[in-house]
This record gives structure tokens, sequence and C-alpha cells, in this order.
């Protein structure tokens, strides 16, 4: 249908059978437009035994939906927790936004990802997506917090606390992912953001306290192979304005999934951001950089990792909130300060790096 709205119901304990509890669709052919679910609940709190049937707790179809203001947690069954499923006809256009996702426990094999947008075989599609201001507390069913396979979609305000992964840019272009905070408090595995694919841009996020290593590093750029729907190349890829504060290892360059992956991550600038660890090494760097451009960076750690100019960000400093800032007067402290972007602010717009 279109324009049907579902509020204020609790979905507690669902039991194995349900291969859904929400979905945004009478069958494959009857898909819904223009319709919200809001202030509703799906909690599970019941072990359930290994080889239990796979499950997603929302699977959004269709076009223009809305998720909002919604709670899931406690999922102890395989299967995606949210999933927006695409079609050939390249719909989308959905938003989940102020939603709660709970701790939900560690999986063991693929198939744990708290929302995924797509899949592989949609990843090329414009789908323009919007997840925004969403909580994502303890969100450990695997490495990929969040899986993108599609593209334009914006991550835009989201909080990912003590979440073992990492937003994975896996499959598609053209992605944003703007004014997020991954905190970590030290917890292990806890990570930051992995890119594959063109065009992306990350922007003014902050990272803290982040553990992870690998696929979980605070930023992680991986190398490409040339399968069809494998690890797509990194080319156009602006970084801008981020801060990173005492990761263990806050950016990894080249890796690599297999011996299969030979391309190396290309033109990607990196510009404006603070990264202060004082404790680690910074850049983790495993490949060539061709054509990648380093401008206005401040950088503190033990070491850098590699030779880039630098300023020096150890004049950062703990506020009253214990979030750290640069001195207001810096042009980095400037930066911190500035408004926080709307997911409006941030789109297609600003794709192409100059």
């Amino acid at each position: 249908g279109q324009h049907i709205h579902v509020e204020g119901l609790w979905f507690r304990d669902p039991g194995v059978a349900n291969s859904e509890v929400i979905e945004f669709r009478t069958d494959s052919d009857e898909l819904a437009s223009h319709c919200i679910v809001r202030h509703c609940a799906v909690t599970h709190g019941i072990p359930l035994p290994d080889g239990s049937k796979e499950s997603k707790w929302c699977s959004i179809y269709g076009t223009d939906n809305v998720v909002e203001h919604c709670s899931f947690s406690g999922k102890k069954t395989g299967g995606t927790t949210l999933v927006v499923w695409l079609t050939e006809g390249g719909l989308g256009k959905h938003q989940i936004r102020h939603c709660y996702f709970g701790p939900r426990s560690v999986l063991g094999k693929n198939g744990g990802e708290t929302l995924r947008i797509g899949d592989s075989k949609t990843s090329h599609q414009q789908v323009e997506c919007i997840v925004e201001g969403c909580l994502f507390y303890q969100c450990n069913g695997e490495g990929e917090i969040i899986s993108n396979k599609s593209c334009g979609n914006r991550y835009i305000g989201n909080t990912f606390l003590e979440c073992e992964g990492a937003l994975t840019l896996r499959h598609g272009h053209r992605c944003t992912v703007a004014q997020n905070w991954f905190l970590g408090h030290g917890k292990k595995l806890t990570g930051g953001v992995r890119v594959i694919g063109e065009d992306h841009q990350v922007m003014h996020n902050t990272f803290m306290d982040l553990a992870g290593e690998g696929y979980r590093c605070g930023l992680t750029f991986m190398r490409g192979d040339t399968k069809s729907n494998g690890y797509q190349q990194i080319r156009n890829i602006l970084v801008a304005n981020n801060t990173w504060v005492n990761c263990e290892h806050t950016v990894l360059i080249g890796m690599a999934h297999d011996k299969k992956c030979t391309l190396l991550p290309e033109t990607v600038v990196m510009r404006d951001n603070v990264m202060l660890s004082p404790q680690h090494t910074l850049i983790q760097q495993e490949c060539d950089t061709p054509g990648w451009t380093w401008e206005g960076n401040l950088l503190s750690g033990a070491s850098v990792g590699i030779s880039q100019p630098a300023g020096d960000a150890s004049t950062c400093k703990p506020d009253s909130a214990g979030l750290w800032r640069m001195p207001a007067d810096s042009k980095a402290g400037a930066q911190m300060k500035a408004q926080p972007l709307s997911a409006a602010q941030v789109g297609p717009q600003s794709w192409k790096l100059p």
C-alpha cells in the first residue's frame, strides 16, 4: 500500500519461524511506498539453539519509506537486523532515522550485520537512502555493523558506541559518511569506517578510543580486485575534517582480502584531518598510493608512519564533557565548532573531487 502509518507496536521475542517481523510489501509484486513505521520495537531475550532459521527483523522494499524512532535490540539469530531490498527498477530513497539498535551478540559467521542497504547483485544502483541520527550500541554480530551495498547513500549524525565492527562501504559508489561518532571506550575489535569503491566522502566524523585492527581500524582502505562483485577499486575518495583520538590503529592503507586483490587505492584526498594517539603509530601503509593528496592534516603519535607533511596535533585536549578538541583559535578547532551538517546539505552536488 501507500501512505500507511504503523505506530506503537512491540514485537517481543519473535519466534524462530518468523523470517521477517516487519515487511514493507505484500509479495514480490506488491511493494510499499511512502509508508512509515514509527515508535515500534522488536526485542528478543531468549537464546536460540544453533542452526536456528535466519530471520530479518525489518525488511524494507519499494520506495520512499521511513523507519523512525524504533528500537531493535537483542537479536541472537542469523540474518541482518534491518535490510533494504532492491529490485531491478532502482527503487529506494528510504529513510532510517533516530532509531536505537541495541546489543547484538557475536554470530561467528557472515549474516550478522545490523543494517544492510542492497546486496552484491544490485550494488551499482543509485538508491539514495539516508541513515540519520541513530544509535548503534554493542552491535557485535560481525565485522560489518552497517554493510553498504548500493550507491548514493548517506550516513549522517549517527553514534556507534562500543560496536565490534566498522561501517563498511562494501559495494557501491558515491556514498557519504559525515558527522558520525565512533566511540570504542578501548574495547577490543571496535572500529570506524572501511572504504571500498569510488567517489565516497568521509567528512566531519569523530573516532575515539577504538581498539580494532585490520578491517576494524579507525579508517581502512582496501585493495581492489577485478571481480564484478568483488572488492571494487578505490578511486576519488575525499577524507576531510575528521578527528581520530587515541585509536590503537588509526589508518590502514592497502589491506588485501586475498592475493587476488592487487588494485591499489588511487586518487584519495586526505585534507584537514586531526590524528592524535601518543602511544601508537598513526598510519600503516601496505602499498603504494598513486595520486594521493595530503594537505592541512595535524598528526601526532608515537610515530606518524609515513613521510608526509603534517602539523602538530599535540595541543588537542579534552573539554568538560571529556571530548577531545583542538584549541578554538586553531583552524582545526574552528572546523570542529562548525554547525552539524544535515542530510540535505551533504549530497550528490559534491560527489566529484575538484
